[in-house]
C-alpha cells in the first residue's frame, strides 16, 4: 500500500504533498528535516494499491495544487538565487544571534526548524554569510518577528 498524504498548517493552507510506502517513518523524518513541520497541523491521508497510481496522484496534486513547500513537479515553486546583499541589505546576524539566545533557543534547534544544517547558520550568524529571502523569512518566522528587523541597513548604506 502507498500513501499520498497532504500536509495543511492551521489556515488550511496546502503546505507539502508526499507519496510514502511507509507513512510513520516519513512523517519522522519529515519531523527532523523539514523546515515546515512546525506549521503542519492537519494530515490528509489517501491509501492507494497500485504504487504507479499514488506517484501520479502526487504528481497531479503538485501541479495543480502548488503546496507552499515541494519543490520537485511544482511549476510555481521559484529557488530565490543569492547574489550579493538581499534587497540592497546585509543580514544583521548578530542580531539574528541575539534574538535566537533571547528566546533561549539552542543553534542545533533553531537549525532544524529553519532548515538549515549548523554550519550554514552559524555563517549566517557571523555574518559571512548572507541567507536567501525564503531562509530569512523562515528565520523571521522561527524569531516571530519581520524579516526587516533583521536587515542591517547601516552596511547597506556605505
Amino acid at each position: 500500500m502507498t500513501t499520498v498524504y497532504r500536509v495543511y498548517d492551521a489556515d488550511e493552507q496546502l503546505l507539502y504533498v508526499g507519496c510514502t510506502t511507509s507513512f510513520p517513518e516519513r512523517r519522522k523524518a519529515h519531523q527532523s528535516t523539514s523546515a515546515w513541520f512546525a506549521d503542519a497541523h492537519s494530515w490528509d491521508l489517501h491509501h492507494y494499491d497500485d504504487h504507479d497510481e499514488a506517484r501520479a496522484a502526487e504528481r497531479a496534486a503538485i501541479q495543480t495544487e502548488n503546496p507552499l513547500h515541494n519543490k520537485r513537479m511544482n511549476p510555481s515553486f521559484e529557488v530565490p538565487r543569492r547574489t550579493g546583499p538581499l534587497l540592497g541589505c546585509f543580514v544583521n546576524g548578530a542580531e539574528i544571534r541575539r534574538r535566537r539566545q533571547r528566546r533561549g533557543i539552542r543553534t542545533g534547534e533553531f537549525a532544524r526548524r529553519v532548515g538549515l544544517h549548523d554550519s550554514s547558520l552559524r555563517h549566517v550568524e557571523l555574518g559571512s554569510r548572507n541567507p536567501s529571502p525564503e531562509i530569512l523569512y523562515r528565520i523571521a518566522k522561527v524569531l516571530e518577528c519581520d524579516a526587516s528587523e533583521l536587515l542591517d541597513h547601516e552596511q547597506a548604506a556605505s
